[in-house]
């Protein structure tokens, strides 16, 4: 449990990074910040930070939506976290296995279904 929490902060901390990697290149964001130590510009890159951590849970979300439809238990996501785009992805543990494989199918498909959808 204590890994899966460090991981946790790390993907935080990494999505963070990411977000402010991003938004560096519009000039004003970098003028201000990188040449003019000024850090009231760094919540302009708030957006960026918050899509991704809710494109991930969104993703999650749709794994445990269609995981209870199929009556198949799911245990808490482990996040995976990058440098480069925020975070890799989570390893969710089966906690029971589903009884087809057309229910192990929708499972896996559901989560990259809905984040296609946003």
């Amino acid at each position: 449990k204590s890994l899966a929490a460090f991981s946790t902060i790390c993907s935080i901390l990494t999505t963070f990074t990411y977000g402010l990697s991003a938004y560096a290149l519009n000039p004003t964001f970098f003028q201000s910040v990188v040449k003019e130590n000024d850090i009231t510009a760094v919540p302009l890159c708030f957006p960026i930070f918050f899509g991704v951590l809710a494109v991930s849970a969104l993703h999650e979300l749709g794994h445990f939506v269609v995981a209870k439809r199929y009556d198949v238990k799911l245990g808490l996501p482990v996040p995976i976290p990058s440098v480069q785009v925020g975070g890799f992805g989570s390893i969710t543990p089966l906690r029971s296995f589903p009884s087809t494989r057309t229910a192990l199918f929708d499972v896996a498909l559901s989560g990259p279904g809905l984040s296609m959808l946003v």
